[in-house]
């Protein structure tokens, strides 16, 4: 994966909290900060055409990260998803010795949008569990070259929550805080590379619209 989509992969995951620190003019008394609300994936990917792991970031805006009540009965999210993989510095130094020529390995990396679509099958006042299907479209990366793909992923997740609202002359906290465990299962078509199955674990994280 390049360092450009790396970094862009990085911008996208941490903007939001990187955005609690810009002052809002959306208020009369200047002391807000925007904070759209959001929910984050982080975890290992396991990939049936690239032997090494990769890193995954799904980072979006979700309705169930807004809606002020926990119960809530679905959530629909939009956003980017993209899985990358290191390279290997020891290799490709050696390669480079034997062969001034050689490229550096480039490992197969995706980065595009989803929409996702979940329901609440469980739960109480403090934790819920979601069952969804999410629907990708963006490009792959393999072997210096970059390819459209699609995919289609299925996810479960249960997570601990603190929902509410609060608001006043500085601003408005609306939504959900929650902290919870993911799972799921991905299939892409990668044009001249065939399908891919995927497969990740890992934590999951939300955040209420602060304004």
């Amino acid at each position: 994966m390049s360092d450009r989509r790396l970094a862009a992969v990085i911008l996208v995951a941490t903007g939001a909290l990187a955005g609690a620190a810009v002052p809002s003019t959306a208020h009369a008394g200047g002391g807000g900060a925007f904070l759209p609300p959001m929910r984050v994936d982080v975890g290992p990917s396991v990939s049936s055409i690239e032997d090494a792991p990769a890193g995954q970031v799904v980072a979006g805006i979700h309705w169930a990260s807004v809606y002020p009540k926990g119960k809530a009965g679905f959530d629909v999210g939009i956003g980017i998803v993209s899985t990358f993989r290191g390279t290997d510095d020891d290799a490709t130094a050696t390669a480079r010795v034997t062969d001034p020529m050689a490229e550096a390995d480039d490992p197969l990396g995706v980065f595009g949008g989803y929409v996702e679509v979940a329901a609440r099958t469980a739960g109480n006042g403090w934790w819920r569990n979601w069952v969804g299907m999410r629907v990708e479209s963006g490009r792959a990366g393999w072997d210096h070259r970059s390819r459209p793909y699609v995919g289609l992923a299925a996810r479960v997740s249960t997570e601990a929550y603190l929902s509410g609202a609060a608001g006043g002359h500085d601003g408005i906290i609306l939504g959900v805080v929650a902290i919870g465990a993911y799972a799921e299962v991905a299939g892409r078509r990668i044009d001249d590379l065939g399908d891919d199955v995927a497969a990740s674990v890992g934590l999951s994280f939300r955040i209420p619209l602060v304004a």
